[in-house]
């Protein structure tokens, strides 16, 4: 009967299965029977470019030419019982990207809604940046303040300079300065015992970040942040690539990043309880 199927059907193949076969064996015979262009199995990762790039893993990663003529990829993944789904504003950022993920078994209705109003914090400038990452680890400071570091004996010369931000760290004066203060100045106002962070307008974003991050004493995790999907697997489905940094707020998980985000990503971040900061100035 096989033999006959297959010579009247030149595209179908039979497959023989025992009364006792589990379903990765099953899946792995007709895979192998399928005679892909291209199979990658357990262990083995693909990954994608994009806006946020990626890569995937699963027990069978299968691609084939599409009706189209354009190669279409298919990543099977068992989870078993105790395995959590891969979420869906995720899969909807796969399938934009010419992937699609099967999982077995299917994941529960309750991840099926995607986020339609995502929050993102826009930040257009360095001083909406500073002020965003003091307030969001609880930092009192005081913006503009014009600041005395000298004065003649006689009082007819007085030095005074403004800060952009001034603050406590670690029970010691500091100034953030957005505007270029001279060498000679920083010393003088170090030699006060003021703490001096100059970050330029004219430098990347996250490195002005990273800066403050550090001037702060906040740990940070720098740019990619690789973000594993789900993050309760040992071997996830899917690991993105964000260029960002992250780091701990009084409230939350933050991450500053200059993407675009696309809406699946940004729906699944905020979902994980990140607050996203974009940084549109870049």
């Amino acid at each position: 009967m096989p033999g006959l199927i297959e010579s009247t059907w030149g595209n179908y193949k039979v497959v023989q299965l025992s009364d006792d076969e589990v379903l990765r064996s099953a899946l792995a015979k007709v895979i192998n029977a399928c005679d892909y262009p291209e199979v990658l199995r357990q262990g083995q990762k693909l990954q994608f470019e994009g806006a946020v790039p990626f890569e995937v893993s699963g027990d069978w990663i299968v691609r084939r030419p599409g009706a189209t003529g354009e190669t279409e990829t298919l990543v099977i993944r068992l989870k078993g019982n105790s395995g959590s789904g891969t979420p869906s504003a995720i899969k909807r950022y796969l399938n934009k990207s010419g992937l699609k993920l099967i999982e077995y078994p299917l994941p529960s209705e309750a991840d099926a809604q995607l986020l339609e109003d995502v929050e993102i914090r826009i930040l257009p400038d360095l001083q909406t940046l500073t002020r965003a990452v003091l307030e969001s680890a609880g930092k009192e400071f005081t913006p503009d303040v014009i600041i005395p570091v000298y004065q003649s004996q006689k009082a007819d010369f007085k030095l005074k300079i403004k800060a952009d931000f001034q603050l406590k760290t670690d029970g010691q004066d500091a100034i953030v300065d957005l505007h270029g203060l001279s060498p000679e100045i920083i010393s003088l106002l170090r030699d006060h015992r003021i703490r001096v962070l100059s970050l330029s307008v004219g430098d990347d974003a996250l490195n002005n970040l990273s800066k403050l991050l550090n001037f702060l004493d906040i740990p940070f995790e720098g740019s990619p942040r690789k973000l594993a999907v789900p993050e309760s697997e040992s071997v996830p489905a899917v690991t993105l690539a964000i260029t960002g940094i992250v780091f701990q707020g009084t409230e939350g998980r933050m991450l500053a990043t200059p993407v675009a985000l696309p809406h699946e990503i940004a729906a699944y971040l905020v979902r994980e309880g990140y607050e996203i900061l974009s940084l549109s100035f870049l």
